[in-house]
């Protein structure tokens, strides 16, 4: 009841996530049915630095910081789009990934068709072996 009065909970994350799925989850643990909530980052540049190694440096931190209207929101944007480039080269590794595998398994179809056809038991169950 205390939490209510009080305007709800605050949650308060102290890592960036890298999923904007698993932010909006964090984010929603403060006001949940429909209660009153908040939510804050709070972020050490070290661990952004060690979490986030191929693309923040404390030198890119603390330009974020320097500029003209340096705000806790620029440097959130500034992650963001780390974030967002990073998940972007993720899935198109991903994609790369599931072609050369959609490739491979259309080539051990045909040959599992071309071993049934000719009704070479022995050659059929040693590709069956060799992929299973």
């Amino acid at each position: 009841r205390r939490v209510k009065e009080s305007g709800g909970m605050h949650v308060l994350s102290t890592f960036f996530p890298e999923e904007v799925s698993e932010e909006v989850q964090i984010i929603g643990r403060g006001g949940r049915q429909g209660d009153d909530g908040s939510f804050s980052m709070v972020l050490s540049a070290e661990e952004l630095v060690a979490d986030w190694p191929r693309t923040v440096t404390c030198e890119s931190l603390e330009a974020w910081r320097a500029g003209d209207n340096a705000t806790p929101s620029i440097v959130y944007r500034e992650l963001a789009q780390v974030r967002a480039k990073q998940s972007e080269e993720t899935l198109q590794g991903h994609r790369k990934k599931a072609k050369e595998w959609k490739q491979e398994h259309d080539e051990i179809a045909k040959l599992l068709v071309v071993h049934q056809m000719a009704r070479d038991s022995s050659a059929m169950m040693k590709l069956l072996r060799k992929y299973n």
